[in-house]
């Protein structure tokens, strides 16, 4: 806006002089005039004056240009240092997503495979106990093939290799000593006893997992809050 207005003086400063000029170089009229001395002296400081404006103006003109030309370029490099500024925060904040993302999934994996280690390990202690319940009470050859009488939770049944005793234990081998049970890589070796050592030991094993379950009854209410009732009586308002 500055230098629009600067422009527009400086034009009008010139068409001025331009005026005088022409003025000055018009051919007198012939007229019996004689011009003082004095009137050309003021006319000589007139026109030095408005050419030293002129000058100022076009300096003026010329700072305020480079003043624009400055601010420009101040401005350039402004938006093009905000620009890199907000390029490295995108940087900066997408490395930490990533690396705060590859945190989250490890632990969500750790946690996945802690939480399947454990269900294994209680399938295991499952199955083990339950192959503890599994006793042999005799041993035939029955058509050129080995069976045995299983006993299992006050049941007998004959079986042969390869048959299940209980659910996901099955049998893998036999001979004059006893069987082999096996569940996934696990096998146990089960020796021939007495009808009676098998009942007998069936029941001890019953008798002890009801005491378990008993006991972890009986801690779990010890545990539960009850609430307490005072040993005085309640006042109610308005009673005495």
């Amino acid at each position: 806006m500055k230098t629009k207005i600067l422009a527009s003086l400086i034009t009008a400063t010139l068409l001025s002089v331009s005026s005088m000029s022409a003025f000055a170089t018009e051919p007198a009229p012939q007229r019996d005039t004689i011009v003082s001395v004095n009137g050309a002296k003021s006319y000589a400081d007139s026109y030095s004056k408005a050419q030293l404006e002129i000058e100022l103006l076009k300096q003026t003109l010329q700072k305020n240009q480079l003043q624009d030309q400055i601010r420009q370029i101040k401005e350039k490099e402004t938006k093009a240092s905000l620009e890199a500024q907000d390029k490295a925060n995108q940087k900066k904040w997408d490395e930490e997503k990533k690396e705060l993302i590859e945190k989250y999934e490890a632990k969500l994996s750790a946690l996945s495979e802690n939480s399947d280690e454990s269900e294994n390990k209680s399938s295991n202690v499952s199955i083990k106990s339950k192959m503890d319940k599994v006793f042999v009470t005799r041993i035939s050859a029955i058509g050129g093939q080995m069976k045995a009488k299983v006993y299992v939770d006050n049941s007998i049944a004959t079986k042969g290799i390869g048959d299940t005793v209980i659910e996901g234990v099955k049998i893998v081998g036999i001979n004059k000593d006893g069987i082999v049970i096996a569940h996934n890589d696990y096998r146990k070796f089960i020796q021939i006893t007495t009808i009676s050592r098998a009942q007998f030991k069936s029941f001890e094993q019953n008798e002890v997992i009801d005491v378990q379950d008993k006991s972890g009854i009986n801690n779990q209410m010890m545990r539960t809050d009850f609430p307490q009732s005072s040993p005085f009586p309640t006042p109610v308002p308005g009673v005495q």
